[in-house]
């Protein structure tokens, strides 16, 4: 009896403690780049300093023709696909799989092909949601991404390559 008592409160205490990734996030203030570019994105994404980074320089390598919405990757469920020329999704794969709001997201995405998704700590078969996908780990942020097996890639590289992505969309 007292062996079920202390596994019950060993499993208590387990799951008590354990974030949901959702409860950890960083959220930010939405922004916009480029505002009366030709082309709209929706950008949506999580606060990391190296996402951001990497936002920055895609706006960057785009130009001004190229307006920018980011907003917090928990915007994404209210996302209108149809009103934008590409949707950006900036997310991670955790040990469970993707980010549960990124998850919700393509599973009831019927029109994939303008969607990007750039993926962070990626370890699965990104092909697998039908949509452009780019994965990178960020280059010094050990703490996130130090059990990937995605290798670390700059911002700048990174950017050039979603900027390359859109271009051949639009």
């Amino acid at each position: 009896r007292l062996s079920v008592l202390l596994l019950a409160a060993l499993l208590s205490i387990f799951l008590l403690g354990c974030a949901s990734p959702r409860a950890i996030r960083k959220e930010f203030d939405p922004y916009t780049l480029n505002q009366n570019g030709k082309y709209k994105i929706c950008i949506a994404a999580e606060d990391t300093p190296w996402k951001q980074e990497v936002i920055s320089q895609l706006a960057q390598e785009l130009g001004s023709e190229y307006s920018m919405k980011v907003e917090n990757l928990r915007f994404l469920s209210e996302v209108q696909t149809e009103e934008w020329d590409i949707v950006l999704i900036f997310s991670t794969f955790y040990a469970f799989g993707l980010q549960s709001d990124t998850e919700s997201f393509m599973n009831e995405l019927d029109e994939k092909e303008n969607t990007i998704l750039v993926v962070t700590s990626a370890i699965s078969d990104l092909g697998d949601y039908g949509v452009s996908a780019v994965t990178a780990a960020s280059i010094g942020n050990t703490k996130e991404d130090a059990k990937s097996l995605t290798p670390k890639r700059e911002p700048t590289d990174v950017a050039a390559e979603i900027a390359q992505l859109i271009k051949d969309k639009l």
